[in-house]
């Protein structure tokens, strides 16, 4: 391993948030999301993170943050200039700066540990500024006896509340009631936006009763198509009718999957196989 170089004294500079520029060839993206939540991190915590950025002033790490900063109506921000490093030994940082990141993991002791601490402290702001949703960290924190409470909790199935055409908004999640093989429907649930990631999990075909009863303690209603009342030839078509529908909802480059049972008839869901 090379040995590092001798330490470069950084300067931090206040510059006027319209004198710093994007690289255009930035390889990460930054999804809207992203970027709301950067700003609410930035709101709630302040400008913590200088941006790194060249001598021109165009940036070499940072991108989101100066983007956050834009939305939230900046007028400058935090800078430190990388005047130490050739062209190219910027460029390689780039992207250094965002790999490096992706190889390390969570551990998920410590951070549970300090999710359920702060979820039990009398906060006076947003837990959800840690990046983590509420959901995320109520499964995180919950204990095996948590568990088991919230299952003996469920109550007894009642009439149906959503009609077709309901969304609902959870955060920044939203639900729909809808025919998932309408493109109508991804329409008005996403308007204009792609997705990232495409996981389907059509019917399988089967009835119900005796394949998703386990136990016999929970009785799942029958689903609407597809609870065994198919043939080959209608089931098929069924399941292509739901395919062709994903292209048009998520990003060409990006990921689809479907999960369906494996080539001989299968009742258990350990049979399933994931294709893309």
């Amino acid at each position: 391993m090379k040995r590092p170089q001798q330490l470069t004294r950084h300067i931090i500079e206040y510059v006027p948030i319209d004198q710093i520029r994007p690289d255009p060839r930035n390889p990460r993206d930054h999804k809207a999301r992203h970027v709301k939540a950067l700003a609410k991190s930035i709101a709630e915590f302040n400008f913590n993170v200088p941006v790194l950025a060249d001598e021109s002033g165009q940036l070499v790490a940072g991108h989101g943050r100066y983007e956050a900063a834009k939305l939230l109506g900046m007028t400058e921000i935090a800078v430190i200039r990388l005047i130490h490093l050739s062209e190219n030994q910027r460029r390689a940082f780039m992207i250094a700066d965002n790999r490096l990141h992706d190889l390390s993991s969570w551990n998920r002791d410590n951070l549970s540990a300090i999710l359920l601490e702060l979820s039990e402290a009398d906060l006076d702001f947003d837990i959800e500024v840690t990046g983590f949703s509420v959901g995320e960290i109520d499964l995180m924190v919950m204990t095996p006896e948590d568990e088991e409470a919230r299952d003996e909790e469920l109550p007894e199935p009642g009439p149906a509340i959503a009609a077709v055409g309901d969304i609902w908004f959870l955060g920044d999640h939203r639900i729909m009631c809808a025919d998932a093989l309408q493109h109508a429907s991804y329409a008005a649930l996403m308007g204009d936006d792609l997705a990232d990631v495409v996981s389907t999990d059509p019917p399988y075909n089967v009835p119900m009763a005796g394949h998703v009863s386990g136990l016999g303690k929970i009785q799942h209603r029958p689903f609407v198509n597809c609870n065994g009342e198919k043939n080959e030839a209608e089931f098929t078509a069924f399941l292509g009718g739901a395919t062709r529908v994903l292209p048009v909802t998520f990003e060409p480059e990006n990921y689809s999957s479907t999960w369906q049972p494996g080539p001989r008839p299968s009742s258990s869901r350990q049979d399933r196989q994931m294709h893309p």
